[in-house]
């Protein structure tokens, strides 16, 4: 059974759910998470995100799983699920780099989508330099932080995070 990750789910989730000690739990997590991966590069989006929330749910505090859970929302442009899938990861890990790079690039992205939406658009890039100005915004990177504090005149400073 090496390697086959569907047949390791399909065993563990007939087993007595009162056997499932944390080890097997996180075994589980995992098997899943792999799976999520297959089914993404297979086109199958929203299996990929079933088998996140799954992940998720059985090793909640694992942040590598609400992330990639956040990235598949974010790239089906789901912007709010996404922000509160990099919020979690957060919340278990303040310090998360990554997650706080695509939580600002999800606000800027909702900003910009307010800004070009005449009728919700007032306040929205305050609500967002706020964001930026606030405890979680200085966490970013000083060339993250310049990247989305960027006034829109000149070049765009590009994150060093995405450099190279």
């Amino acid at each position: 059974m090496k390697g086959d990750f569907k047949e390791a789910l399909s065993l563990w989730r007939r087993s007595d759910p009162e056997a499932r000690l944390e080890e097997v739990r996180s075994f589980m997590a995992e098997a899943c998470f792999r799976m999520a991966q297959v089914q993404r590069l297979q086109g199958r989006y929203q299996a990929a995100m079933s088998y996140l929330t799954e992940a998720s749910s059985l090793w909640p505090s694992r942040a590598s799983y609400p992330y990639h859970l956040g990235l598949e929302f974010h790239r089906s442009g789901n912007l709010k699920r996404a922000e509160a899938e990099y919020q979690r990861v957060l919340a278990l890990e303040p310090n998360h780099d990554r997650a706080l790079f695509h939580l600002a690039l999800a606000r800027m992205e909702r900003t910009m989508a307010k800004d070009s939406d005449r009728a919700g658009g007032a306040g929205a890039l305050a609500e967002f330099v706020d964001w930026l100005d606030g405890p979680q915004g200085r966490l970013l990177k000083p060339q993250e932080r310049e990247f989305y504090a960027h006034d829109g005149h000149g070049p765009l400073p590009f994150p060093g995070a995405l450099q190279g």
